[in-house]
């Protein structure tokens, strides 16, 4: 199973010892030193260092499997082990949007891509199908209908015929459950099954939604106001409910509110515990939750006969003392040889395995595997074999790796791939520029060319705006780290708009990454103009560079005014941004260049304000710049 609510991070890349040929392809392999930490039996790192990116971000890799093959995301990317024998590799896959705050779900032979947007100015959901490559012109947007102003709902799961999404009001901190007959198609009509929170309005979010007993199975999550740990936000917990259809109207609370479980802390007023849900599965004929908590995380099984059919079966070294415990974070579970496993995040970080009767430790916290790592993210099962995708421990003092992949059982440590380095063409982060009030958009890619021979073959360029091809050119000649600027420009309509970039869309330069050729941008435009008037002689020019350093660190805007040539006896430079938040700095020159960093990491339309006060009086002029999500 998988959690509903996606998340964020950022990595430094891996160092590769690599060989240069000339355009053919060789393949080394290595056995490479994992940890200090001891590994038990069989267990194997199947991810090279940083293969995931690195540092690791507050948002832990996630695993699914799609078809036969395992699949891996972060805030960094959407990964594939592209094989395992004669040597590990795996690939970065292109997708339709930037990474971050984004989830997966695999249903049937169709895999899901959700994407949370605070504005809710692009599109959310995508599709691609099972035996199609993982490319941006693949990747299908979904057009959805029935919801409010036509949001996307999170794809869940398939059940009775109909898929099962979430949805989150923008007006309301709660959700909805609604289903659709559409699975698979570009256009989904969606009809409401859950009302706002089960009409409790302490479910802020929904945790799972899992098939158990020929029924449909809802666990709420984030029943407090405030943040986790804090007792003060505690309301009366985590609800379980169920439905034989999936119909309105037909669910059923089967759970005492947070199962029940109290603590205090010293003579305070005592407080229910589970707030917070982290895993489920089904094993052996029944259904496992299992939640999080400040104080000790717990493990509750269901036969399916309603609140009397609830047991506590938490391993002995957690759940809720008297004498208070440690945090607890049930982060994932999956069956495994009919054994059900059990992965902790931060702090304990236990891998741990139950025979419907004993639990017993695998790996044990809080460091498993590495000294870097804080617990366990995901599991996931395929082909024999079971895999453990790492956390780090957000504490640390040091920088760490990034997240790791382990798997069971191995013989011995798996050879990684190493491919020497052939040409790369790839761009670079393109600038975008707003020309207002027309609504066209420039774009600057720049074309870098790495290693190899000079580029002495004919390659094309291709532009797709909202995936219809709109130009077709050939590219430069370039030599060894060679760079070159290009420049387009469109004029777009109000609404939603994709533009994808895509160098050598015929393969004619064979590359050591054909998965960086491609740049999608995606826009919303406004209805009407997107610039006040602007006074006589008051000029204002803005252009956004991503630089992606961090979340405070996103953008550099490069800000250029001129007052007219009359003295300035006051000025500023006011920076709105889509979620309300305002900067300004005082200018003290008639004319002048500013470059100033900000921070906006999924991106949106900016408004930038000259305000200026001369001898002639006060004058204003406004304009816009695109910030290209990180």
């Amino acid at each position: 199973m998988k959690r509903t609510n996606p998340g964020t991070k950022r990595y430094r890349p891996g160092k590769i010892t690599s060989l240069s040929v000339a355009l053919s392809v060789l393949t080394i392999v290595i056995v490479v030193c994992v940890t200090s930490v001891a590994v038990p039996p069989s267990w194997s790192r199947i991810t090279e260092t940083d293969a995931l990116g690195a540092p690791p971000t507050d948002n832990p890799t996630q695993l699914f499997v799609f078809g036969n093959d395992l699949y891996a995301y972060n805030d960094y990317g959407l990964y594939h082990r592209m094989q395992e024998t004669p040597c590990v590799k795996w690939e970065k896959l292109s997708s339709p949007v930037s990474p971050g705050n984004w989830s997966f779900t695999a249903l049937g032979s169709v895999l899901y891509l959700w994407r949370w947007y605070q504005s809710k100015a692009s599109k959310q959901l995508y599709k691609i199908g099972l035996h199609q490559a993982v490319t941006p012109a693949n990747w299908q947007a979904i057009t959805s209908s029935g919801t409010p102003g036509g949001a996307d709902p999170s794809p869940q799961i398939l059940f009775g015929g109909y898929i099962y999404g979430v949805y989150y009001p923008s007006e309301a901190d709660t959700f909805e459950i609604w289903r659709s007959a559409d699975h698979g198609k570009t256009s989904m009509v969606w009809t409401k099954v859950v009302p706002i929170g089960f009409e409790d309005p302490q479910n802020h979010a929904l945790g799972f939604l899992i098939a158990f007993n020929n029924k449909l199975i809802a666990v709420t999550d984030q029943t407090r106001t405030g943040v986790f740990g804090d007792s003060s936000g505690f309301q009366q917990g985590i609800e379980v409910w169920e439905s034989p259809t999936g119909n309105s109207g037909s669910w059923t609370q089967v759970n005492v509110d947070g199962f029940g479980t109290q603590t205090q802390v010293g003579k305070g007023k005592g407080f229910r515990t589970n707030h917070d849900v982290g895993s489920a599965a089904v094993y052996q004929g029944h259904l496992y939750v299992g939640t999080k908590s400040h104080y000790g995380a717990e493990v509750w099984r269901y036969d399916g006969f309603g609140k009397a059919g609830w047991a506590n079966v938490t391993p002995a070294w957690a759940g809720v003392f008297a004498l208070g415990t440690s945090p607890g974070r049930n982060e994932a579970m999956a069956v495994y040889g009919d054994e059900l496993y059990l992965g902790e995040g931060f702090t304990t970080g236990n891998l741990a395995k139950y025979n419907g009767s004993t639990w017993s430790i695998v790996e044990s916290g809080p460091n498993p595997f590495h000294t870097d790592n804080g617990g366990i993210a995901s599991l996931a099962v395929l082909g024999g074999k079971l895999y453990a995708a790492t956390l780090h421990a957000p504490y640390s003092a040091t920088t760490p790796q990034g997240d790791q992949v382990w798997g069971y059982p191995y013989n011995t440590q798996p050879e990684f791939c190493i491919t020497p380095s052939l040409p790369d063409l790839l761009y670079a982060p393109p600038l975008i520029r707003w020309l207002i009030p027309d609504h066209l958009i420039e774009i600057f890619p720049i074309l870098k060319y790495k290693g190899g021979d000079p580029i002495d073959r004919m390659y094309l360029i291709a532009l797709y705006l909202d995936r219809e091809l709109v130009h077709l050119e050939e590219g430069p000649f370039l030599g060894p780290d060679e760079t070159a600027e290009l420049f387009y420009s469109f004029d777009v309509s109000p609404g939603e708009h994709t533009l994808i970039v895509q160098l050598d869309p015929e393969n004619a330069i064979e590359e050591i990454d054909e998965e960086n050729n491609v740049a999608t941008i995606t826009f919303s435009v406004p209805e009407g103009k997107r610039e006040e008037p602007r006074e006589p002689g008051l000029e204002l020019h803005v252009e956004a560079v991503p630089i992606c350093r961090s979340p405070r660190e996103t953008h550099e805007l490069h800000i250029t005014w001129f007052a007219g040539g009359e003295p300035l006896e006051g000025g500023r430079v006011e920076i709105a941004y889509p979620d309300g938040r305002i900067d300004a700095v005082d200018l003290w020159a008639s004319e002048g260049e500013l470059p100033l960093i900000v921070g906006l990491s999924e991106g949106g339309l900016v408004t930038v304000t000259l305000r200026v006060e001369t001898p002639q009086g006060v004058a204003s002029t406004t304009t816009s710049v695109y910030l290209h999500p990180c």
